[in-house]
This record gives structure tokens, sequence and C-alpha cells, in this order.
């Protein structure tokens, strides 16, 4: 197995998932502003073990079916729409600085736990790591050892994106404004959207 393909591939996936606009990403940026790097990296790891528990299930949940014959094509068609609702979703959003709540927790257990549930309650997260293992179910170039790699590589790349994003939030708060996000989710929608569109051609030719 070529190990570059999943490592690069969940590199690339884990990059769109970090910079996803939404309650998770205002949060960290309020934490890291509010009580410094150290505190927002313990919220990033609350985030990042959320999303390993909506992965494992979202895993399990595809693996107890892979076994049927219409499973291939089902699996094309429920993750490229997921996919393309994100896309869509995201296109349309028009995000608001306005709506960030401020994070009033203080200790390193209660950071962890807060990054854990402000991402474990949003049932948006799941939806997305059934689209996310719906390619790579679909993917011919990855075993389970693959699987593995890939998803890896995801989880520490949106953990490091997450460090990246907290250290440079004192700069990004004076950068930070709807203008930008309008326009990074616009690229997010977009590109969330074909990758969808892939996963619906898969379904539809069977391959």
């Amino acid at each position: 197995m070529d190990w570059m393909h999943p490592v690069i591939k969940g590199m690339m996936m884990g990059v769109a998932l970090a910079f996803l606009i939404g309650p998770v990403f205002f949060a960290l940026i309020r934490v890291s502003i509010e009580k410094g790097f150290r505190a927002a990296s313990v919220f990033a790891a609350g985030i990042a073990a959320s999303d390993v528990v909506a992965l494992s299930l979202s895993y399990f949940l595809i693996a107890g079916l892979s076994g049927e014959p219409w499973f291939g094509s089902a699996l094309g068609y429920i993750g490229g729409a997921i996919m393309c609702s994100f896309g869509v979703v995201d296109f349309f959003r028009k995000p608001s600085i306005k709506k960030v709540e401020k994070i009033r927790t203080s200790g390193h257990l209660s950071l962890l736990l807060r990054g854990f549930l402000l991402n474990a309650i949003n049932p948006f997260v799941y939806l997305f790591w059934i689209g996310i293992v719906a390619a790579a179910k679909t993917d011919k170039h990855l075993d389970s050892t693959g699987h593995l790699v890939f998803f890896s590589s995801m989880i520490l790349t949106v953990y490091l994106t997450d460090l990246l994003k907290s250290w440079a939030a004192t700069h990004l708060s004076n950068f930070l404004s709807e203008k930008v996000l309008y326009y990074v989710t616009k690229v997010l929608g977009i590109g969330l959207f074909a990758f969808g569109l892939r996963l619906i051609w898969y379904g539809a030719s069977g391959q």
C-alpha cells in the first residue's frame, strides 16, 4: 500500500474540517484570546477527542452494513447527499462573529470537557463523519490499514491546525471579519459540494 496516499488525503480533509466555520471555530478563537495558547490547546484536545468518538460511531455503523450487496451504491448516494448538503449550507451561510459565546470555564478539565461537549452535541458533526467514512470506504486504494492511516492523519491534522489557529488568534482577532468569513465559506461550500458529487457518481456507476 502507498502510505502517502492516505496520509495526504487525510491531511487535505483535516484542513478542510478544521476551517469549517461553526460555533467550535469561534469558541476556540475566543478561548485563545481570553485564556492563552495553553488553555486553547486543552480545549482543542477536547474537540479532537469528540471527533474520535464521532468517527468511531460512524465507522462501526457503516462497517456493520458493508456486507450487503446494495451497500456500495447506497453509501455513495447517502455520503454524497450529506457532503453536498454541507456544501450548499456553507455556500449560502452568512457567518456572524457576533454569535460567539464567551467562555467562562476555568481549569484544564473544564476546558477539555467544554471542547468535547460543544463538538459532541452538534448533530452535523456525526453527519459529516458519516460522509467522510463513506468516502474512505468507497476508495479502492484504501484497505483497513489505509483507513486507520487516513483517519489518524485527518484527526492529527485537525488538532495541529487548531493549535495553529490558537497561536495566531491574537492576529486573527484584527483580521477576522464577516467579509473574510463570507468568502471562506463560499470556497469551502464549493469544495464540499464537488466532493459530494463525486460520491454520488460512484453510487450511480457502482465502481
